[in-house]
This record gives structure tokens, C-alpha cells and sequence, in this order.
């Protein structure tokens, strides 16, 4: 017989050799998949945080008080006090009088200017971070690494 062949005939005689091989490699790769968790949850409870910032909160209402402002001139069009949320991403749609300049840019402008102390664009990008997590892959990262310490447990506890 080769060196291989004694080598795999020595393996196929080791007693529970898939489930030994398996609990190595998860104690191997655990430390890093509870780091990629970590990550993870950290993002999103700072973006689950960012929500209640008082900056986003004040472009919120700057929204609402332009569109009011816009619409008084309708004399039918009541005091509006909330707006869907879809229309967001239509302010770029909303032209001004200068070629490319629109109501988001107006928005924005007024955010810097009167509003310096609050970082708007920082929280809309952890924000996007958040937005970006798959949380149906991290139940399934989970629920992998859940069944393969239970798996290993049990098979030590035999």
C-alpha cells in the first residue's frame, strides 16, 4: 500500500471521524463568525438608535413644513400633519428655478445653514448600513452555527 492509501485506511478506522473533523473546524471559524455577529447587531442597534435622533427628526419636519409652505398658495389644500414616506425620495423630482437644482437641494441647503450642530448625513449613512443587513441570512448563519454546537455537544455527551 502508498502512503496515501495507509493514510485514508488509518482515517476510515478513527471512530466518528466526520463529527470529530466538523467540531474542529467550528472551533476553529467560531471566534470570527461571532465577530461577523457582533459587527452586525452593533450596526443595526445604532441604526435602530439613529431613527430617534433629533437631527433626522428636524429634517422630517423641515419636509413637512416646505410642503406646507408650497401648498398654501392652494387655497382648497388644508395644513397638512404627516406625508407618506415614498415621497422622500421624489424631492429630487421637485425643480427649481435654476437647471439642476431641485427641493432636495433646497432641503439641504437649509439643513447646513441653520442647522450646523446636527450631522444628518452621517446618521442617513449608518442608517443605509443598517437598511443593507440581511437579517434572513444572519437567522440562517445563526441557526447553522446553533445546530453545529448542539450537534458536537451531543456527541460529546454520548
Amino acid at each position: 500500500m502508498t502512503e496515501a492509501e495507509r493514510f485514508l485506511a488509518y482515517c476510515a478506522k478513527v471512530p466518528s471521524l466526520k463529527t470529530r473533523l466538523r467540531s474542529v473546524l467550528l472551533k476553529i471559524t467560531f471566534d470570527d463568525r461571532v465577530a461577523v455577529f457582533k459587527d452586525t447587531f452593533s450596526t443595526l442597534t445604532i441604526g435602530i438608535a439613529t431613527f430617534y435622533s433629533e437631527s433626522l427628526k428636524l429634517f422630517l419636519n423641515l419636509v413637512l413644513f416646505v410642503g406646507n409652505y408650497l401648498n398654501r398658495a392652494n387655497q382648497n389644500a388644508p395644513t397638512t400633519y404627516a406625508f407618506k414616506l415614498s415621497l422622500l425620495k421624489s424631492l429630487d423630482k421637485v425643480k427649481g428655478n435654476e437647471q439642476n437644482y431641485s427641493l432636495l437641494h433646497a432641503l439641504q441647503e437649509l439643513m447646513n445653514d441653520e442647522f450646523q450642530q446636527h450631522s444628518l448625513l452621517a446618521e442617513l449613512n449608518i442608517i443605509s448600513a443598517a437598511a443593507k443587513i440581511d437579517i434572513a441570512a444572519i437567522k440562517n448563519e445563526f441557526n447553522s452555527i446553533k445546530g453545529e454546537t448542539t450537534s458536537v455537544s451531543n456527541w460529546i455527551l454520548q
